[in-house]
């Protein structure tokens, strides 16, 4: 009989990230995942949580993917 795997949410975790400022007054960014919040830091290694880096990195990826379509679609 197959092992019943069990679900580790691991989602609060803390993880190492950075998130680099888009110029020297950036220097905060705020986050909201499920109602929870957060500040972070920019420019300088921190400690998160999981859930937060990744929506941050889905928003880095996002936010390249519009410059890449922007520059190949401008007049």
């Amino acid at each position: 009989m197959a092992k019943k795997e069990e679900f580790v949410d691991r989602s609060n975790e803390l993880v190492d990230y950075f998130y680099p400022r888009r110029d020297r007054t950036h220097t905060q960014q705020f986050v909201s995942v499920n109602g929870e919040n957060s500040l972070i830091q920019t420019g300088v290694p921190i400690k998160i949580k999981r859930k937060f880096a990744e929506v941050l990195d889905n928003s880095l990826a996002m936010e390249k993917f519009a410059d890449e379509y922007i520059d190949t679609n401008a007049n």
